[in-house]
């Protein structure tokens, strides 16, 4: 499935062609490139020399692509080699023009001053924009590859966009812990810190913010807080599962509805668009919305306005949407389950969250955390040893903090001591998860795949006939496998 593509390039001296007459850097990178551009936007300054070259590329582009739609931007600038007025023209620039940009955006780095590639780096990852570099060593080289650089991805540093003055005035690096524990946020781990931290930059901005993370990591909690430290504080804040309720209902239960717009219909009833107007909206789940709430949600996002249903006339909303996942957003674009458009909308700041086999240190905290939580609503004393939350620490946790919570809730009423240690209990998948931590981590010298298998082999026989008391028929229909496979396996054991 093939999505729109939009490049941006600035032009330099040797565009379109080099001094030699053979193709520029922009007409080599295009030549060379696999994606297809549905639209070029070409950036130059608005020196007479530079506006020839522009208009010389565009023609040339449209010669050989003449479907695609090339667009001149004229720069303003007085010196191109000063770093800061090309930093705020060009995000100008970028700000003027971020409405047409349309698809996947990419940044031509073959053309244009290095202050120009400096600029366009930090616009894009400080999220200020959403696209990918695109870098070619050596243009003049046949051999030259086209590399695409993602600055939020790999080694690079994180960068933050600073937060405007006036909206909130404490240092994050001071305050994060006061933040957290207002919050009830447990941890210390450095990516749970940073994704509090990002949370406190984005807090005052009225832009949609995307969480990702897998299920139970606290993708909630991190949303009340970007509601709680933004401009909207005070207002209302309204959490909405997408995945909970039917296609017709949601979009009654998200829009509003009019009197006899359908049975059962007896009366006016506002969405959850409407009640939380001038406050935050979270969407859990938004992977889950069918296309034509997609839709919907897509308009909303683009006018803000809403047409309950059985309405003829739009309504104005003012909600800041907050919306969370944990499914593969990008994969389900690729395979058509979720709007490409929508997802841009959407994906405007993002928050990734960690999943507690990441932040292994914060384990002994939060299982303390939920133990007190519980004891002190139930009127318990009890405590937890130390080798007992190491013992915690070797868990997967697959379910992540609500499955740690749920376990330590239940640890407090099955164990009848007061003092709870590691032989009070067992974790679910123990002996299982014993055996995959034992594995190597990668293949070495003189390691053998074979037997690794057979390990992993030996604990499901042995498990399944477990479960059966021994009753082979039944244990071969649990593994998938003949009566005589298990046989074959209970006589060599």
């Amino acid at each position: 499935m093939s999505y729109p593509s939009t490049l941006i390039s600035f032009i330099g001296r040797q565009d379109p062609f080099n001094r030699d007459g053979q193709d520029g850097p922009l007409l080599t990178l295009l030549k060379r490139c696999d994606e297809t551009f549905h639209s070029i936007v070409l950036i130059h300054t608005t020196k007479d020399e530079f506006k020839g070259h522009a208009e010389r590329t565009r023609d040339e582009i449209l010669k050989h692509y003449s479907r695609t739609n090339v667009r001149l931007i004229p720069l303003e600038l007085n010196d191109p080699t000063d770093h800061v007025e090309v930093f705020r023209e060009l995000k100008a620039c970028f700000e003027a023009i971020k409405g047409d940009l349309k698809g996947n955006l990419y940044i031509s780095l073959t053309s244009g001053t290095p202050q120009m590639h400096i600029a366009s780096f930090l616009l894009v990852a400080s999220n200020e924009l959403s696209a990918t570099m695109l870098y070619m060593p050596d243009p003049r080289e046949q051999q030259s590859a086209i590399r695409k650089i993602i600055p939020w991805e790999g080694e690079l540093p994180e960068i933050l966009p600073r937060i405007p003055k006036g909206i909130i005035s404490y240092q994050i690096s001071k305050d994060i812990e006061e933040v957290k524990k207002r919050l009830g946020i447990v941890g210390i781990s450095k990516s749970l810190n940073r994704a509090v931290s990002k949370a406190l930059r984005y807090a005052p901005y009225n832009e949609t913010v995307m969480i990702r993370g897998e299920t139970g990591t606290g993708k909630e909690l991190i949303a009340r807080l970007i509601h709680e430290y933004s401009k909207r504080a005070g207002k209302k804040f309204f959490a909405f599962n997408c995945s909970a309720i039917t296609e017709t209902i949601a979009e009654s239960e998200l829009f509003g509805h009019k009197k006899g717009a359908f049975t059962g219909a007896v009366s006016d009833k506002q969405g959850y668009f409407s009640v939380a107007s001038g406050g935050t909206l979270f969407l859990d789940e938004i992977g889950d919305l069918s296309s034509a709430i997609q839709a919907k949600l897509l308009r909303v996002l683009e006018t803000n306005e809403i047409y309950p249903v059985g309405a003829t006339q739009p309504e104005k909303v003012d909600v800041r949407i907050i919306c969370a996942t944990h499914r593969d957003l990008e994969q389900m674009v690729e395979e058509g389950k979720f709007r490409e458009d929508l997802y841009h909308r959407l994906n405007v700041l993002r928050i990734d969250m960690p999943s507690l086999r990441e932040r292994l240190e914060d384990i002994p905290l939060l299982a303390r955390h939920f133990l007190e939580q519980f004891c002190e609503k139930n009127g318990l004393k009890k405590s937890i040893t130390e080798r007992a939350l190491q013992k915690l620490c070797k868990h997967r946790w697959n379910g992540n903090i609500r499955e740690l919570k749920t376990f330590i809730w239940r640890l407090a009423i099955d164990c009848p001591k007061e003092l709870i240690d590691y032989s009070d209990f067992e974790l679910p998948n123990e002996q299982y998860s014993e055996i995959i931590n034992s594995l190597p981590p990668n293949p070495y010298e003189g390691f053998s795949l074979e037997k690794v298998i057979e390990q992993i082999r030996d604990y499901y026989y042995k498990k399944a006939l477990e479960i059966t008391n021994d009753n082979k028929s039944k244990a071969s229909r649990l593994l998938g496998i003949s009566p005589q496979a298990v046989d074959k396996w209970t006589r060599k054991n």
